[in-house]
């Protein structure tokens, strides 16, 4: 019930633009579209729903403007957050996101200014992020360069429910707060090979730690405590190699990891895109990641009173995991011909993954379903 009052509203918003769009289109001025997607996670200890819906709007202006609401049932977070037993999809979370991006030329070069705001509110946690973004093409448009700028406020607080699922607000409070900045550079080698590389940093400042895990110390149960700052570095890099004789492109990504916690990590990942015919593709992925502790984590939990940090996060052990999956997306061009040729450009995608974990939280499992409808 709480997920179908919640998108209620939204549902009612993207009937009300539809017609207004669609007016717009056969003016030829307004394009866009109606993005729905289903997500579903699965693990040992987590069960998490959420349905996601947004719209874009493509303005004469060359303007883009976007919004996507999100919500998300979580089934442990009543368990971590103190309940004395389970109750399924108690914990909601809202998230909204706002795009919008301006495209310009710039001596006869593409280039864009955006802005993203999101804002993501559940009973005990409230964060802010904004990013703002601008890239060029280049070079006949064979070279694109782009930058980002991130800023993060979260509010951390308390929320401890009961046998009758009542919730209860403690005292407490804490901030974060962040700041990151990245670039990316993609290049178009030849005709079927590309690459690109990026390098991100961030930087968080305040409550950085879980507000209700609790680490056992010399037989006592305290609150768990993390350093106040994290200064995070990732450099990544993608090849991408196209094979028009057998409709396939096969994609090669690697990204490095490291913070001011000496946490190392390394995620080499494979794609496969294969083309089955005009009307569908089937996308195959594989994914390694491996990292090293935290250096205040301890592998036998053993903290002592004047241990400054202590952790039973289990992102904070070493631990590896794989990750194998597919992605089937069709596209509504085979309607071209039929009675309906404005859903040629119509396509929804189902997707499967499974994750092979080493740490705490087990091994699990990612569905996806969506559905993209252009007007």
């Amino acid at each position: 019930m709480q997920l179908r009052r919640a998108l209620v509203p939204f549902c009612l918003a993207l009937a009300l633009l539809s017609p207004l769009a669609a007016a717009d289109e056969l003016t030829g001025d307004v394009s866009g579209a109606v993005m729905l997607r289903h997500n579903y996670y699965l693990e040992r200890s987590t069960r998490v729903i959420a349905p996601e819906a947004g719209i874009r709007l493509d303005l004469p202006s060359a303007t883009t403007i976007e919004a996507v609401y999100l919500i998300d049932a979580i089934t442990s977070a009543s368990l971590a957050a103190g309940a004395l037993e389970d109750v399924a999809f108690t914990e909601v979370r809202h998230d909204v996101a706002a795009r919008i991006e301006q495209r310009i030329d710039i001596n006869g070069n593409p280039a864009a200014f955006g802005a993203l705001i999101r804002r993501s509110h559940e009973p005990d946690y409230d964060s802010l992020a904004v990013s703002l973004m601008a890239r060029a093409e280049m070079n006949q448009r064979n070279t694109a360069v782009g930058f980002r700028l991130n800023f993060l406020e979260d509010e951390v607080r308390q929320t401890f429910r009961g046998r009758d699922n009542t919730p209860t607000t403690m005292d407490f409070r804490e901030r974060l707060s962040g700041v990151g900045f990245g670039m990316t550079l993609t290049q178009l080698l030849s005709r079927t090979v590309s690459a690109g590389g990026e390098y991100e940093i961030v930087v968080l400042d305040g409550f950085t730690a879980n507000a209700y895990r609790r680490v056992v110390v010399a037989g006592t149960p305290l609150p768990e405590k993390h350093p106040d700052s994290r200064r995070r570095h990732s450099v990544a890099g993608r090849l991408a190699i196209l094979f028009p004789a057998i409709a396939t492109s096969l994609h090669v990504h690697m990204r490095l990891y490291r913070d001011d916690w000496k946490i190392r990590a390394i995620t080499p990942e494979l794609r496969v895109y294969h083309s089955l015919g005009e009307s569908a593709h089937l996308r195959l992925r594989y994914r390694f990641y491996q990292q090293s502790a935290a250096f205040f984590h301890l592998e036998t939990g053993e903290y002592q009173i004047d241990d400054p940090y202590r952790t039973a996060d289990p992102k904070m052990s070493a631990f590896h995991s794989h990750t194998l999956g597919g992605q089937m997306k069709i596209f509504g061009r085979f309607l071209e011909a039929g009675r309906f040729p404005r859903l040629a450009d119509l396509s929804f995608d189902l997707g499967f993954e499974y994750i092979f974990n080493t740490n705490a939280y087990g091994n699990g499992l990612i569905t996806q379903a969506g559905m993209h409808i252009p007007f």
